[in-house]
């Protein structure tokens, strides 16, 4: 059948703030937000309220129409309580759900590795903590980096309170060329000698990044900046430097001691130093971490770090000295050295090494090598028919001298093994047989 009219259906058209009650299916378009309207009606004519209701089209806000949430735990197989009554449950709206997870990848961040995403991190990290209402705790939110390869050209400034997560420290990654690409800020987002702490700013404190790697592949510039910081955790994060750097994560202090810095489950890659300090730092605690490729050490006490515990940690073939400067109140528990002799406790200057046992045959067997200092190595040798020698020697080195003097006691039966020392500190022992050697050293470095 031919079609032989169209009718034109007229509405009510104006701006949305002079929107009036319309009558009952009654339309009105809001010209200028392009939202649909239609009357409610009267209670009389039967509608359950006067009003208007909006029609949806695709420039409706969505979430604003209260799309809420209700918590019902249906996985316990039944409905739980969360309000006062089971008639009256906790609704929120679905926008207050959504906000409180929030990923760089809101403010603009691709994590494709090609494009720069300095701004973006930046950006949305000042926006949760924004630096006037940074004594607000309700705004703050941990900020997710979801898996990929964050390319930055600049630093990424971190502030007090700041909770930084990734998806694993070998999926997460933060890349730079040549850039640091973590370091403090004050609330106000001031970092460095002169500007961080002034103006009355909060210093950077309780700070949290965890299961990401930072990455800089070229330069000179460490990895992170600890300035001036306080309470600070890093936690399964995969640091990593380029060669020519002198440390890939610096602590200093700016305008303030740095304390209470922890390294749990880390990785230290790279620089002539993994971990090592520019200024006064107190309570660092490095634990359960792997240093490689460091040219120099794995950790630089120097004159700067106090109460430093390293706890656990293993130190590959590729550091060339695991821990250096090691002395005051600084301790090393546990820790695991490729290079040189493994150590059981570095209680400030002393080392007391872990017990070990060594099985030898006919001929000298090199057990260790003495630094230079003085110590003592307490041992036991013992034949298949547990006759035993037991002793201590006790030795001091310097840098052309050797002396040292064997106290022992020998059982009824005599051993034909022998430890003793060359000069230039190779601690051996000598059997014409096979015998069981179990010792340990103590010594002052």
């Amino acid at each position: 059948m031919a079609i032989l009219q169209i009718s034109r259906i007229q509405v009510r058209r104006g701006l949305q703030q002079d929107l009036p009650q319309l009558a009952s299916a009654e339309l009105g378009w809001s010209l200028d937000e392009r939202r649909l309207f239609i009357g409610n009606g009267t209670i009389a004519e039967g509608a359950p309220t006067e009003g208007l209701t909006e029609i949806l089209t695709e420039y409706s806000d969505f979430l604003s129409f209260g799309f809420t949430y209700k918590f019902k735990g249906a996985a316990s197989g039944y409905t739980s309580q969360t309000g006062p009554s089971i008639l009256s449950p906790v609704t929120r709206a679905l926008q207050t759900i959504l906000d409180e997870t929030v990923t760089v990848t809101d403010f603009g961040a691709k994590g494709d590795g090609a494009t720069d995403d300095t701004a973006a991190i930046n950006r949305a990290i000042q926006q949760i903590y924004v630096s006037t209402l940074s004594t607000t705790r309700s705004i703050r939110r941990l900020i997710k980096f979801p898996a990929g390869n964050y390319l930055v050209t600049g630093t990424i400034l971190i502030p007090p309170y700041c909770t930084l997560i990734g998806d694993g420290k070998n999926n997460t990654r933060i890349t730079s060329t040549t850039s640091t690409v973590f370091t403090t800020a004050d609330s106000l987002y001031q970092s460095g000698i002169g500007s961080i702490g002034t103006n009355s700013a909060t210093l950077p404190t309780s700070i949290s990044i965890g299961n990401m790697g930072v990455s800089v592949t070229g330069g000179t510039n460490s990895v992170a900046i600890i300035d001036s910081a306080s309470d600070v955790l890093f936690k399964s994060v995969y640091f990593s430097s380029a060669s020519g750097a002198t440390r890939a994560v610096t602590i200093t202090n700016s305008y303030a001691t740095a304390q209470n810095i922890t390294f749990e489950n880390c990785t230290f890659n790279g620089a002539a130093t993994g971990l090592g300090a520019t200024g006064s730092s107190v309570n660092v605690k490095v634990k359960d971490s792997i240093f490689t490729n460091n040219s120099t050490a794995g950790i630089a006490v120097g004159s700067y770090l106090s109460g430093l515990v390293s706890e656990n940690n293993y130190f590959d073939t590729t550091v060339a000295t695991a821990i250096t400067g090691l002395t005051g109140n600084n301790y090393s528990f546990g820790d695991t050295y490729t290079s040189g002799d493994n150590a059981g406790v570095y209680s400030g200057s002393a080392k007391i090494g872990t017990g070990r046992s060594v099985s030898l045959t006919t001929g000298s067997t090199t057990i260790t090598s003495l630094a230079t200092g003085s110590g003592s190595i307490s041992y036991q040798i013992n034949d298949s028919s547990n006759n035993y020698r037991y002793g201590t020697l006790k030795y001091n080195k310097t840098a052309t001298v050797l002396s040292f003097d064997d106290e022992y006691t020998e059982p009824s039966t005599a051993l034909s093994a022998n430890l003793w020392a060359h000069a230039n500190g190779t601690v051996v022992c000598t059997t014409t047989g096979s015998y069981t050697l179990k010792y340990n050293t103590t010594q002052f470095v």
